[in-house]
């Protein structure tokens, strides 16, 4: 909903599929948790006041499982933050 360029992000388990099935081997990989701040995270994508306040509704409105998973920290009916998370792999031909 904030950056358009991206359909969805690819699952851990997708990465290493994809690159052993294309003959990488997988040397080493490290999961770790990015929190990130609402207002700077929508701004780095200059949304629009409507456009931020559709993704704090959606967010706000989100089930308590997903508000739990992402960590979604909410006050005052804003959204302060939320948890992601990310891989970094090395991976050798």
């Amino acid at each position: 909903m904030r950056d358009y360029s991206h359909f969805r992000a690819w699952k851990k388990s997708e990465w290493l599929q994809l690159l052993e099935a294309t003959g990488f081997v997988i040397q080493e990989w490290h999961r770790f948790e990015k929190q990130f701040t609402f207002e700077p995270w929508c701004n780095r994508m200059n949304l629009s006041i409507t456009k931020k306040d559709e993704l704090t509704t959606y967010m706000i409105n989100t089930s308590e499982e997903i508000r739990k998973k992402f960590a979604i920290i909410i006050e005052n009916n804003k959204v302060i933050s939320f948890k992601g998370e990310a891989v970094v792999l090395k991976a050798v031909k």
